[in-house]
């Protein structure tokens, strides 16, 4: 994602029945700032991200569980947000 201040994604992961592992972190002025980890996330999540600073935004997702699922993936972006698959 790439966004800055006034910008925002509503971001909504599913994983029925499984456990995820999500992101988001960014590279602005050359550093890298984490946002918001979580871990072992039963079913999925739901965050509201408005950056502070205008910069290229990652969400990183991994199933945690034990068997293999299917993750999906949904962001409303709001504002200049842009979204580009990698």
């Amino acid at each position: 994602m790439t966004g800055g201040a006034g910008d925002v994604a509503v971001i909504r992961l599913m994983v029925p029945g499984g456990e995820l592992d999500w992101n988001i972190h960014g590279h602005a002025n050359g550093g890298t700032q984490i946002v918001l980890s979580k871990f072992d996330q039963p079913e999925g999540a739901e965050y509201t991200f408005s950056p502070t600073a205008h910069a290229d935004w990652y969400l990183l997702v991994r199933n945690s569980g034990p068997t293999s699922t299917t993750i999906q993936v949904k962001v409303e972006l709001y504002g200049n947000m842009q979204w580009r698959w990698q």
